[in-house]
């Protein structure tokens, strides 16, 4: 099968090492354009690809230096193999189940919380790029950006959650990178190449679609219901260079807010329990300084706080209480916990992944709190897959 690749363009001078991670989210394509770039530094430079992807991962730590604490060993942590490149995870209400959608092994893997190994794989016809589970626990929506056999153009697939069967593949006009469920389960929506695709998940059929900007990558939804956030890819061609956050009034379907992000490539996107925040994770931009968390309060709109990472920040989960957020570190060096009331990292709990080895990559936290299930998704080998389960209460 054709893999397309979209060309970079021409990077921009003094900012080749900050421009490697430009990556918008996590498809084939997206990776395949990084891969493509570091080439041609390494061209440039006369460096190895290993080097160049070591050299902004240690620039990265250099300019975030010291905004982080010492990190902490977990005590009590799983690691499980799972399916190549998973991307990302979602746990059922219940904290029974977690489901992973691997993008390289064009599968789900389903991990049982009392085994803590896979008990079943779900092999799709599509490559997966995330998944959301409904508010009952019974019905599994999974994003995708290619097929998986030359006939089979991407489509959101429906799992039955129970049985692990596909009951249908929906077209929704193209790639899709996101999915979520309303908190009341009557919509989904998808996040593509069409924009904002609603899904009446009653007759499972699309019953709308919302106009937003070009090329949407990633979408969070209030508590409530009422408000859909959401992020469109960093681009390097735009002028300026960055992304877009926009706040859309769901009864509407109208765009109500637009925040021009410059310099930023976004990758993840979290409401607190409360709706009054939104955590918006950076995995670099014009400037290495840019790796960072901003938090949006949702009351006005506007940015509040910038929490710096260590080297490009990934998925992002609340605890269930809303007082901690947990935030993957795509350096390797694990999970940075925020204290939410500051908000400011508190701790960082290490996860012993080596640099160009599998990285912490999404995250999802189980309904009590107790549990956390993390991707680890390697750049340079995308058949290559695990999930960390840590024990948060002693970890």
């Amino acid at each position: 099968m054709t893999i397309p690749v979209e060309e970079p363009g021409i990077v921009p001078d003094g900012r080749q090492l900050s421009e490697l991670t430009h990556y918008s989210t996590s498809t084939r394509m997206v990776y395949r354009r990084r891969i493509l770039l570091a080439t041609r530094v390494r061209a440039l430079l006369g460096l190895s690809l290993a080097a160049i992807l070591t050299l902004t991962v240690g620039v990265h730590r250099l300019f975030a230096d010291g905004t982080i604490r010492a990190r902490d060993v977990p005590v009590d942590s799983t690691t499980i193999p799972v399916g190549g490149g998973p991307l990302a995870v979602v746990v059922n209400p219940k904290g029974k189940y977690a489901y992973i959608a691997n993008n390289g092994g064009d599968t789900v893997s389903i991990i049982g919380a009392a085994s803590n190994h896979v008990t079943e794989t779900v092999p799709l016809r599509i490559s997966p790029t995330s998944l959301a589970i409904s508010p009952n626990g019974r019905t599994l929506y999974v994003s995708s950006d290619l097929g998986a056999t030359t006939n089979m153009r991407p489509a959101v697939a429906i799992i039955n959650a129970s049985t692990g069967k596909e009951t249908k593949y929906l077209n929704v006009g193209g790639a899709s990178d996101d999915v979520i469920f309303s908190p009341n389960g009557l919509a989904a929506y998808v996040a593509g190449s069409s924009g904002i695709t609603i899904i009446d998940t009653a007759t499972q059929r699309i019953s709308g679609t919302i106009s937003v900007a070009p090329n949407p990558q990633t979408i969070a939804i209030s508590p409530d219901g009422q408000t859909l956030y959401v992020v469109t890819e960093y681009s390097i061609t735009s002028r300026p260079a960055g992304s877009l956050l926009q706040v859309v009034n769901v009864a509407t379907r109208t765009v109500q807010s637009t925040i021009h992000q410059n310099g930023l490539a976004p990758f993840g996107l979290a409401v607190n329990p409360r709706g009054s925040a939104l955590y918006e994770t950076f995995a670099g931009g014009a400037s290495v300084t840019n790796v960072a968390v901003k938090v949006l309060n949702t009351s006005t709109n506007k940015i509040v706080s910038t929490i710096l990472i260590a080297a490009g920040a990934r998925g992002v989960a609340f605890s269930p209480n809303g007082k901690q957020a947990y935030v993957c570190n795509a350096d390797g060096s694990g999970i940075s916990v925020i204290n939410t009331a500051s908000p400011s990292i508190e701790r960082t709990i290490g996860l012993n992944t080596a640099s160009l080895g599998p990285q912490p990559w999404a995250i999802a936290i189980n309904p009590d709190g107790s549990r956390a299930y993390i991707t680890n998704f390697a750049f340079l080998d995308r058949t290559l897959g695990t999930v960390t389960v840590l024990d948060l209460a002693k970890s």
